[in-house]
């Protein structure tokens, strides 16, 4: 581990220029001495000053042609931001030191190995390091800096999972015996920061490791209660797990094609259904990556959103009541029960309209594409996937891939290859039809408008109208119509069979 870090250009010039400010002593402390010393990158900044907070942020913020905000005028805190060609936005935090002790504010904080300072002016280079933060990351352990770590803040019982997952640390006694205490006290906190935290994780490369962490300790069942009949819902055949962990395996899943596609990271699964995933990835990557990589509102990746989605995704089984059919159970309405389930927790969570109203999508069709009928006849093919597509939306290519998820999470290894061909089949056949075929399948320009098939067929404005209109849609995506003389035929006979 490198205690005097090389330091990239940007980041060495902004210590430079920090060192000429009149001030007492500037601090570079937290996440980026941190990642400094593992030679992590990192692209935002904390500093303590012990002087003029808001004068030294704003001469940064001229100095590297950013912006300069005030986020707390009382306690001195100050952001700058600035944009850098290929890396994009930098944020740089600047807060007046804590009563005047630096080593009382880095106890503050929530754990060891975020609580190292290195000394900017006038001692460049010299670490600080009160609660033995570099031992920690030199030995792989995540500790509090002090035993009221979870009682001054509770959300970073959440944040808990984030750095064990995201250093590879073990958890301490201390932090095992900790957070059981301090669970209930996360309803004190706000929603959005609750979410933020968890959103964190499942940005990591091994979210699902940080989500079973999370339940394991008790925290799920506080935080999405909705998550906790799962753990002990058994599950009939074909299923080989019980309700949790058929999610588990189906967000892991989701989390492996996902890495795949977003950085074509290869893991040690020698499975030849994985290999097929990834084939089929590979297929469509420049179009998965850019739906992986792209984003509702700023905050939150598709990415986030899709394992998001899966791991709510069989949250309606426990609240419905099962069938019989064929010697199986079926749960005929956990689809529309399990998203308004996702649709509530969205909005508790404060989530924006278009992100709740996604996620309520995908996981109320997030079947739909195992009904799909593989067909000779090319035109009833072709108006499955149509109803597919519409009933989807933009929710399509994802879901076709936790197609695949959802099946392997349910069979396992025991599923017979003619239902895993045809589940490949079936999830190639929405992505070729989505992304190579999208105005001929999924969104065809109609031969004729309202205005138009009301002038050339005579018919009164309506709900006639709006219905034939729809109708010519899916016979366009069909191959049942392919002009507009087709059309216009086509319409006349659909009228005259309503008539009769």
């Amino acid at each position: 581990m490198n205690t005097k870090p090389q330091l990239a250009a940007v980041e060495e010039s902004i210590f430079n220029f920090l060192c000429l400010q009149p001030a007492s002593h500037i601090y570079l402390v937290g996440g980026a001495v941190r990642d400094e010393l593992i030679g992590k990158p990192s692209h935002d900044l904390d500093f303590v000053v012990e002087g003029d907070v808001f004068a030294i942020a704003r001469a940064l913020a001229d100095h590297l042609h950013g912006f300069f905000y005030i986020l707390d005028h009382e306690r001195k805190y100050a952001r700058v931001i600035y944009e850098t060609a290929g890396a994009g936005r930098h944020v740089i935090d600047f807060a007046l030191l804590f009563a005047g002790d630096l080593e009382k504010d880095l106890r503050a904080r929530d754990f060891t190995i975020n609580a190292i300072a290195r000394e900017i002016t006038p001692h460049e280079g010299q670490l600080i390091d009160p609660c033995g933060g570099v031992n920690d990351l030199r030995e792989k352990i995540l500790r509090p800096c002090l035993p009221t770590c979870f009682r001054d803040d509770p959300v970073r019982i959440i944040r808990v999972a984030r750095f064990s997952v995201s250093y590879g640390l073990q958890l301490s006694p201390q932090i095992r015996d900790l957070v059981p205490r301090h669970i209930p006290e996360l309803s004190s906190v706000s929603q959005e920061r609750k979410r933020d935290e968890f959103f964190k994780i499942l940005d990591e490369r091994n979210a699902i490791q940080g989500v079973s962490i999370l339940h394991d300790m008790g925290v799920l069942q506080e935080f999405l209660p909705e998550l906790t009949p799962l753990s002990n819902f058994a599950q009939g055949s074909p299923h080989i797990h019980n309700g949790w962990q058929h999610t588990r395996h189906a967000v892991q899943y989701c989390e492996l094609m996902a890495n795949h596609v977003q950085s074509k990271e290869q893991v040690d699964d020698t499975s030849l259904r994985v290999a097929d995933i990834f084939h089929v990835l590979d297929e469509y990557r420049d179009n998965l990556q850019r739906d992986f990589n792209s984003h509702l509102v700023f905050e939150r990746s598709l990415r986030t959103l899709f394992l998001f989605a899966a791991l709510y995704h069989d949250v309606g089984k426990p609240l419905d009541s099962a069938i019989e059919q064929s010697g199986r159970l079926r749960y005929p309405h956990h689809q529309a029960l399990g998203a308004e389930k996702i649709a509530s927790r969205a909005v508790t969570l404060a989530l924006s309209r278009v992100e709740v109203q996604w996620l309520q999508r995908f996981v109320a069709h997030h079947m739909d594409l195992h009904a799909v009928i593989l067909s000779e006849d090319d035109q009833n093919q072709r108006a499955a996937l149509f109803h597919f597509y519409q009933a989807a939306k933009d929710t399509t290519p994802l879901v076709a891939l936790f197609s695949l998820a959802d099946l392997l999470a349910t069979y396992g290894d025991t599923i017979p290859e003619q239902r895993w061909q045809l589940g490949l089949a079936r999830c190639r056949l929405a992505l070729e039809g989505w992304y190579a075929h999208y105005q001929e399948l999924v969104d065809p320009q109609l031969y004729f408008n309202g205005d138009e098939l009301q002038e050339r067929l005579g018919i009164k404005p309506g709900k006639q109208v709006g219905e034939l209109l729809t109708s010519l849609k899916e016979a366009q995506a069909a191959g049942i119509v392919r002009s507009p003389q087709d059309a216009e035929q086509w319409l006349r006979e659909q009228i005259i069979d309503r008539k009769e």
